[in-house]
Order: C-alpha cells, then structure tokens, then sequence
C-alpha cells in the first residue's frame, strides 16, 4: 500500500493511507481559507490544527496574558481569546477553583485531537484561556 506524507507543522509528519488523502485535502483547503481571510492564526501544537487568531484576543483583567496556579500547584501560563472555534468545550461548567472571580470554568480540547488547550471561562465576558505551550503560531502560507 501506497503511504503519503503531509506536513502538519515543520516539525511533525503524519503518514496517511491513500484512502484518507481527499479527506485530508478537503479539510486542509478548509484550514488554508480560514488562515488567508485572517491575520496571524494559532494552531493546536500536537496534530496543528487551526484554533484561533490573533484578532480574537481579549483583555481580561486588564491583561492579555494570564499565569495562575491551580489547587494541585501546578503552573500555568495563558493567553485569553474571545473566541476560539478550534476548540470543544468538555465536560460541566464549575465555579470550583475559578482564577476569575464570577466566572465558571470548563475545560477546552482542541477539535481535532483531543487534547486540552486550555478552558473556557463564562462569565461577564467570556473567554478561552488557552495554554501557551498548547498552541503554536499557524506556519505561514507560502505563494506559489
């Protein structure tokens, strides 16, 4: 059986059975549109699928950029979008351990793979908190 490559990002590459090809383009043409109607886009880290754009960040708190602690210690650093269609919401929304006072929480997957990006915030404004080591700058479209 034939195996193509495609590049998901300069550092990954997936081998895809023949069958999975048109698939694979159809959703690559979808991606390649999102990316040229907006400005510089972020993509998911592990498979680098489309997440959301630069136009989407949102102030929170006075700040783009978030860096809490949650109750088990651990460290994390954010950026907030108001939107970010790349993502699922999982699971129910809690108040439980919420970083934002008046906000409920539930956590963010990417679409595609299934990994947590990060949560979504509901509350006066909501947002997505979107880990920094989580998302990479979409590559650019090269001109042919």
């Amino acid at each position: 059986m034939v195996r193509n490559c495609q590049q998901i990002n300069p550092q990954k590459y997936y081998l895809l059975d023949s069958a999975q090809i048109s698939d694979v383009q159809a959703e690559f043409d979808v991606e390649t549109q999102r990316r040229k109607s907006k400005r510089q886009s972020w993509c998911c880290a592990l498979c680098g699928a489309y997440v959301t754009d630069e136009s989407q960040h949102v102030h929170i708190n006075g700040s783009l950029e978030h860096r809490k602690i949650n109750p088990q210690g651990y460290t994390f650093e954010f950026r907030s979008f108001k939107h970010a269609d790349g993502c699922a919401r999982v699971g129910a929304m809690t108040s439980e351990h919420s970083w934002f006072a008046g906000y409920f929480w539930q956590f963010a997957h990417c679409g595609k793979c299934k990994i947590q990006l990060g949560w979504y915030f509901d509350g006066p404004e909501p947002f997505f908190g979107l880990i920094n080591r989580q998302i990479v700058q979409c590559p650019e479209e090269k001109s042919g």
